[in-house]
């Protein structure tokens, strides 16, 4: 995957299928609400936990069935 500098010193991945996907560390990425296809990608990566700030049972239910862990920290926006 190739990589360019990001805004916040992250590496932004071109080829992911995420909107402002961004390597932070050697562990940790970050970026915009994934769909299905994003989900997949993640999974492939190597990713094994997804931390979600959204409360969505849908969200859950796919990302356990491609085998990673999900995370719920609701946060509140408004």
């Amino acid at each position: 995957a190739q990589a360019l500098a990001g805004p916040d010193d992250g590496a932004v991945i071109r080829e992911a299928p995420i909107g402002r996907f961004i390597q932070v560390d050697e562990k940790l990425y970050r970026g915009a609400q994934p769909d299905e296809a994003g989900f997949r990608y993640l999974r492939d990566l190597g990713i094994r936990t997804i931390v979600s700030f959204r409360t969505d049972a849908a969200e859950q239910r796919l990302v356990e069935s491609l085998g990673m862990r999900f995370v719920n920290i609701p946060v509140n926006f408004r």
